[in-house]
């Protein structure tokens, strides 16, 4: 067994205190960047995260082989991320739920709009376990659309919105490997129709 040396000690410890301290909260135990609250900031970082890359590839189309990984794929998991805060709002332990599927999501979203919001808003997760909807989010957007005939029409703009920009990244976190040369088109139109289902979204929510 190898023996680290006092100075690789050291070097271990500067690491740790990077990762910040652990602490107990509500008898589990929480790493550092677990409290970082989710909001709409939270669930757009992949898609902002997108915008870098893109600028990178820019100055550099060769920087990356699989251009989509970086650019269309983070706006996919983004969409994702806004259902899922539509879904669960902004408790972590409920925004993490395992069962949850975004297909399902959006078309129980359609679902219930047509049925004029009677009952519960849920879907069919994983291994068949029903997934409610919960939390102020959805306590707000419930409230927004049951009020305006105008904000209801939009719920079928945003899911149709969410499905395009969805369903765009199933290639390249699959099966596609593309350079920017390829993607570049792609990703300035789903940046284009995300910022749409963002404004969308907020409209909504908000």
């Amino acid at each position: 067994m190898e023996v680290l040396s006092d100075a690789e000690w050291d070097d271990f410890d500067r690491f740790v205190e990077t990762l910040g301290p652990l602490y107990v909260a509500e008898e589990e135990i929480v790493f550092r960047g677990e409290d970082i609250p989710i909001d709409l900031e939270y669930v757009r970082k992949s898609a902002d995260d997108a915008r870098k890359a893109a600028a990178l590839l820019e100055n550099d189309p060769n920087l990356f082989s699989d251009a989509g990984l970086f650019t269309v794929l983070p706006i996919a998991k983004s969409v994702e991320m806004h259902l899922r805060l539509l879904y669960f709002g902004k408790k972590r332990s409920a925004f993490s739920n395992k069962q949850f599927k975004a297909s399902a999501a959006s078309n129980s979203i359609i679902e219930w709009s047509k049925s004029n919001f009677e009952g519960e808003l849920n879907h069919k997760g994983m291994n068949g376990k029903t997934v409610q909807a919960i939390g102020e989010v959805f306590q707000q957007f419930a409230a927004n659309v049951t009020k305006s005939k105008k904000l209801k029409k939009k719920i079928w703009n945003l899911i149709n919105l969410a499905r395009k920009l969805y369903e765009c990244g199933h290639k390249y976190r699959h099966n596609d490997i593309k350079g920017w040369e390829d993607v570049k088109s792609i990703y300035e139109e789903q940046a284009s129709l995300f910022d749409e289902f963002c404004e969308v979204f907020d409209k909504l929510t908000g």
